[in-house]
Formats: C-alpha cells, structure tokens, sequence
C-alpha cells in the first residue's frame, strides 16, 4: 500500500483519522509483538477445589495476525483492572491440552459471533494418550478455530481423566513482554526472546537472574549477547590425569565438565570456544593442583592453550618433593579473540616421573573464561 496518506495527527476540524492509524501506532511501540506491559500483569493461577482458572488484573498488547492484512490490521491494547476467574471446561476421559487464548473479536475483518470485544478463551486440544496442544494454524485464518480479528496464546494447560481442578504444575505459561522503547523483559532465559522481532540495540532483562543481554546484528551474525554482568563460564576437568615428565612437553587437559555455565556459553566438552557474536576481549584464569613425588627435584610449568599451541603466559616453579606435598601453579591472561578461537591449557615438569593431576573437589584444573567486552 505504501506510504498512509493520514498521518497522526492532523488537527483540521473534520479530518478523520482511522482506527488502523491508532493500531499500528500501538505496534511500532510495543514491538510489533504480542505481551503485557509488566511483571505480574495477566498472571494465571489455579483456582482451588474448582475446574478454574485466576486471571490476574494487567494490561498488554495483542498483534493482529489476520493473514490478508499482515502490516495493516496494528495491535490491540486490552486492559484489565481486577482478577477474574475463567471457567475451564471438564476433563474427559483421555488426557488433553488446552490453550488459552487472549481473543480479540473484530467484525472489521469478517463475521463474529456477539459484539465486537476482548475476551478469555479456552480452545480445548483434542483428548489422547499422546496429547498435543491446539496448533497455531488452527487459530490462524482460515483454521478450524479461527475467530476473525487476532489472538494471543498465554498458555497451555495440560486436563488430564478425572481432574476436578487445574494442577499448577500442568500450566505451562506462555506469557511475554512487549518491548517498551528499545527494553523488554524475559521471565527465565534469553531464548524466550528468539522469535526474530529484536534488532540492534535492543536490551533485554531476565526477570529470575538479573542478567542482561544486547542484541547485536552484523553482516555474519545477529542475536542476544550477555552485557551485565559480564558472561563467564568455570570449567573443570574431573576425571583421572597425569601430566607428562623428562621434558617431554606440556600435556594437554581436557576439560570434561562446567561448575558454572549460566550463560549458556560452553559447549560442555573440551576446550574453550569463543561463541558466535562474542568477539573481543576475554580474561582467562587457569589453575591445577600437582600431587607429590618423594626424593626428586623439578620444575613445574602450567600455560595456556590457544587454538592448539600452547603460548604465555605460564607459571613455572621448582619443588623439592616429599611425600604428601603438592605443587599448585595458576596463570591469567587477556586475549582479543575471535569467534571460533578455542583456549585451553596444559601442564609439565621437566623430570621425574609421571605426575598425578589432583581431581578431588575445590582443587581440580580449572579455567575461568570471562568476556570482558567487544
């Protein structure tokens, strides 16, 4: 259609301004996407001794999806301003999976039944022993539970034979932010945010941890990267080793488990790579802990690993070894790196036997990978 003649606003008496202009406002400030404006708004919870459902009071956004006026038909603001219990339709004698629906009924873009409206629905999910929740399609135009105007799914809930009320544990919300200016809120992880409506700049809070993400778009990369605190992951390696001896070059350790990974950020296995978006600088800190050799001298040597050669800078002592003595060696560096790069590290002494690698817990070979910034 192009560039809309009627801008918002012109302020000539009698100039009309359509209701489209009013909705696609709504849309390019909220995000163009469906969601509530804050925590807790429209929040479900179960009501006791009773096939119910407690819709708590909000406010929120519903994008209109009607397929023949994709990027005309603008957003819905619906609000509600007190908790209101949905009846929930009985249990039948397969299992099922409902989905509630936030329905706007709209006879703008074809026949509706009653008024025109915002309304709770429960779409019911066929009942068997494999339930599956009502498809997306079948909401959409042209669906066989379609209803003319827009929807927005919060949540599935899961009915199974002889529920008398809904079990909390088998309502899986679905419920999500709008964005607001260039924020928007996650309730548990940034994955809830990958439905592609995010560009540049755009900064995303989790709600249960705190931490924050911004979304970075490039010619070779777009997606959610951590910003606060800086992403970390602590890597550990847990089974059995031995370190090499008579100067016979660093062994390699690798790593095999993740204390700490909250980010997402480590493949689980292995060495250290670079994500993909996470460029830049990075600190590492690296440490062991070398069990005894009675009777010998040596010198002992931890360095660090990058993209399969071992570099600086290292940490080098000599002991006098006796028995139930240990050697513990650490070393940290700054790197600029690039996507892909992989760190890791490894350790030696320049004679004697074959060193064991201390594993118990609190003293295993561990490696600290921080991202510090692009």
């Amino acid at each position: 259609m192009g560039l809309q003649t009627v801008p918002g606003y012109i302020g000539q008496s009698g100039y009309n301004h359509p209701v489209e202009l009013d909705r696609n406002i709504m849309e390019a400030l909220t995000g163009r996407r469906s969601g509530v404006f804050q925590y807790g708004d429209f929040n479900l919870t179960p009501v006791v001794g009773s096939m119910a459902m407690q819709i708590a009071p909000g406010a929120g956004v519903v994008l209109g999806n009607e397929a023949s006026y994709t990027g005309t038909q603008g957003s819905y603001f619906v609000w509600s301003d007190a908790a209101e219990n949905l009846a929930w339709p009985s249990a039948s004698g397969s299992p099922r999976i409902d989905a509630l629906v936030l329905q706007i009924y709209d006879s703008q873009y074809g026949t509706i039944s009653g008024s025109p409206r915002a309304e709770w629905r429960v779409v019911q999910g066929t009942p068997s022993g494999s339930p599956v929740a009502p498809t997306d399609a079948s909401l959409n135009t042209g669906g066989g539970s379609h209803v003319n105007g827009a929807w927005w799914r919060v949540a599935n809930v899961l009915i199974n034979p002889g529920d008398t009320q809904i079990n909390s544990a088998n309502v899986t919300s679905l419920a999500q932010y709008v964005k607001v200016g260039r924020r928007v809120l996650a309730r548990s992880a940034i994955t809830e945010l990958n439905d592609g409506t995010f560009e540049a700049g755009d900064v995303a809070h989790i709600i249960s941890t705190g931490r924050e993400y911004t979304y970075k778009h490039t010619a070779t990369f777009s997606g959610w990267i951590p910003t606060y605190p800086s992403a970390y992951a602590i890597i550990e390696r847990v089974a059995a080793l031995s370190i090499n001896s008579g100067g016979s070059g660093p062994t390699d350790i690798p790593f095999d488990a993740e204390s700490d990974d909250a980010f997402g950020i480590y493949s689980g296995s292995g060495n250290f790579v670079i994500p993909a978006g996470m460029a830049g600088l990075w600190e590492f800190y690296g440490s062991l802990r070398i069990g005894s050799q009675a009777g010998t001298t040596s010198l002992y040597t931890l360095e660090p690993k990058l993209n399969g050669s071992f570099t600086g800078p290292s940490d080098r002592r000599a002991m006098i070894n006796i028995a139930a003595n240990f050697m513990e060696l650490s070393f940290r560096m700054e790197r600029r790196l690039a996507v892909g790069d992989t760190v890791g590290m490894g350790a030696f002494q320049n004679s004697g036997a074959t060193q064991a690698v201390v594993v118990t817990p609190g003293y295993r070979p561990t490696l600290v990978c921080r991202y510090v910034g692009p």
